[in-house]
């Protein structure tokens, strides 16, 4: 908190105890590419921060954003992601033959507002997964691998969720899914690399 207070100039609300995700987020935000290792003494475990790429680097716009709008960004962002989630989910239930009002289930979704709450990456990570499934069912699977990725590079554990998706693809077309899952782990592998 005082890093923040101090890079932003003005000492703004601050809630007891630690926090949580928004405030990594938020300094990742300012140099989401680590140019320097700006911000890694502030944090709790930089590498691990660092894995959950996608989100500040969004809402900082690779660090061109000036300082000062990001905290505004992160907010209206978490709602315009919460709105395509919302709308993939509407695609994906239509695919299966479903009412397109179901897509509701992920801006009603008490995880994400949870993840909201704290500032965290879970609403992008399921977002971008769930517009990969949607091209899964389309049978774009060029176009879902890359929606995939993106939600493996905002959180590291949504491979399970490409895993499953493989699985599936496994047993319904008995051909190795390996175009969809490459992707995924080549760009966390990439990364962790950098």
């Amino acid at each position: 908190t005082p890093v923040i207070q101090e890079h932003l100039g003005r000492a703004g609300p601050v809630r007891a105890g630690v926090g949580h995700d928004g405030k990594f987020f938020l300094m990742q935000s300012w140099a989401a590419l680590y140019p320097d290792g700006q911000y890694t003494e502030a944090m709790d475990d930089p590498l691990y921060r660092a894995r959950r790429m996608l989100f500040p680097l969004l809402i900082g716009a690779g660090g061109l954003l000036p300082d000062h709008l990001t905290p505004w960004t992160m907010a209206y962002g978490q709602v315009l992601i919460l709105g395509l989630g919302t709308l993939g989910a509407a695609k994906v239930s239509q695919a299966l033959g479903g009412s397109p009002w179901a897509g509701l289930a992920f801006v009603l979704n008490p995880g994400l507002w949870f993840e909201v709450v704290i500032g965290g990456a879970g609403v992008l990570a399921l977002a971008t997964a769930v517009w990969g499934t949607w091209n899964v069912q389309r049978g774009r699977i060029g176009q879902a691998s890359i929606w995939l990725m993106l939600s493996v590079l905002t959180r590291e554990v949504m491979l399970v969720y490409v895993a499953g998706l493989a699985l599936h693809q496994l047993l319904s077309k008995r051909k190795l899914p390996i175009a969809l899952v490459a992707p995924s782990i080549g760009g966390l592998l990439v990364w962790d690399i950098y």
